[in-house]
């Protein structure tokens, strides 16, 4: 009985079956990575944005002797939008920053202030 064991060919199921849980613990660690590295990418293109807005936000003050009353008033219909294709918010008169006006994106999470990114704060350095 055990030589024909030894002559047969191919892998037992809880060969397989180990084959598979490593190769499952493998994907889920390279899917958490690439996640974390897509979030990072979307926070830089974010907080890249937002200096584009803030340097045209100040050149329209400029121009015209006053801050926009809304960005639309700065891009007309084509408003960049962040990292997750949000809509920044801007507000006029700075309540949050003490600055002339305030500009901030939702982050990932719309829900909650937890992510949000202020275009006045420095970013915080990823770990």
């Amino acid at each position: 009985m055990f030589n024909r064991l030894k002559n047969e060919k191919g892998m037992s199921l809880i060969e397989i079956m180990i084959v598979l849980g490593i190769i499952a613990a493998a994907a889920a660690a390279i899917t958490t990575q690439v996640m974390k590295g897509s979030d990072q990418a979307r926070k830089k293109q974010t907080m890249a944005a937002m200096e584009d807005i803030k340097a045209k936000v100040k050149l329209h003050k400029i121009d015209n002797g006053k801050y926009p009353q809304s960005l639309d008033e700065v891009f007309g219909e084509d408003v960049p939008k962040d990292g997750w294709n949000q809509d920044f918010h801007y507000e006029l008169g700075g309540a949050q920053s003490g600055k002339k006006f305030d500009l901030w994106s939702d982050g990932a999470d719309e829900d909650t202030e937890d992510d949000n990114i202020s275009a006045w704060e420095k970013p915080k350095e990823e770990e």
